[in-house]
């Protein structure tokens, strides 16, 4: 046993001394590579495609795709670092940035779908003295990324020139721009030869953007509207149909200038008028002229009230 024990205590004593005399050498690694891979909806590799490295601070390196979709930045401290993608894919523009991260001591290779990077534009035309939802169909909308271009163009014409899409609203008013490419865009409200309003707008990645446009209601239906049949005339004090000789209404919005038809071979009547938010003025052949009040305006409907003054009662007429 005492044996043992001293065999034991001489190979502990020896091992000692062999640790003392190694030296210890410790290598930190402090970088890493980085690669970036763009495809596509389909898993095509985007070649040509415009990558710029940004760290914290300043621009690191521009980069052009190769065949294989791939920007190889090399070897990079270790750290955060976001990537600004630029490409035209299936005739869109895009332009997105990507944030990525460097590990010590190992490649980091990322993907990005190009086409993933959209979101979707949501406007409403609201009617500006109430501020309530405008029903109003074939209102004209051009949307256009703010670019060069965009701060180039002096005219309605070169705004739609270079537009990426030009719309018109639907029957409830809104107008919906899908799968836009992550951007600035300004979205302009026009009647084809005059530009009414503007607005820009970002659109980012998986998101809906909403906004509205507030509008003088009856002036831009009576513009996408010319004429309108006289469905009813009836007494606001009991609801009667009030007996009549109107046929339809006619609105020159270009010149101002109206027609009442009437039936039983009487002559049309021809006048004047001017149109507000919420009211409607009329001057018929400088014999009367009167002013309705805007009840109810739509693409499809005009309600106005206005004070009959044949019958000395106020009353409600409905065109269509």
């Amino acid at each position: 046993m005492r044996k043992l024990l001293l065999f034991i205590l001489i190979a502990t004593v020896g091992f000692t001394t062999a640790c003392k005399d190694e030296d210890l050498t410790v290598t930190l690694v402090e970088n890493g590579n980085l690669q970036l891979t763009l495809v596509d909806n389909n898993d095509n590799l985007i070649a040509d495609a415009k990558v710029t490295l940004y760290d914290e601070s300043s621009e690191l390196e521009e980069l052009t795709t190769t065949e294989n979709g791939l920007a190889d930045f090399g070897k990079l401290n270790v750290g955060s670092y976001n990537a600004v993608v630029e490409a035209t894919v299936n005739g869109k523009e895009y332009e997105f940035s990507k944030g990525m991260q460097v590990v010590a001591g190992a490649t980091k290779q990322y993907e990005a779908n190009i086409e993933s990077y959209i979101g979707n534009i949501s406007l409403q035309f609201r009617n500006t003295s109430s501020g309530n939802i405008a029903e109003v169909e074939g209102l004209q909308v051009a949307l256009l990324r703010r670019n060069d271009a965009y701060y180039d163009a002096v005219n309605l014409s070169d705004y739609l020139t270079i537009s990426i899409e030009d719309q018109t609203s639907n029957a409830n008013g809104k107008v919906i721009f899908e799968d836009i490419p992550e951007g600035t865009y300004v979205l302009i409200y026009h009647d084809g030869e005059e530009l009414i309003n503007s607005s820009t707008v970002n659109v980012d990645k998986d998101d809906t953007e909403f906004l509205s446009f507030y509008i003088n209601v009856v002036t831009a239906v009576l513009k996408t509207k010319s004429s309108w049949s006289i469905s009813s005339v009836i007494s606001q004090n009991d609801g009667s149909a009030v007996t009549n000789d109107y046929v339809s209404v006619t609105f020159d919005y270009e010149n101002s200038d109206i027609t009442l038809a009437r039936s039983g071979g009487l002559s049309d009547v021809t006048g004047s008028f001017s149109a507000y938010s919420s009211s409607i003025y009329f001057y018929w052949d400088t014999l009367s002229s009167w002013s309705a009040s805007v009840e109810e305006v739509s693409s499809g409907q005009l309600i106005i009230e206005y004070y009959d003054y044949n019958l000395g009662e106020p009353v409600v007429m409905t065109l269509n």
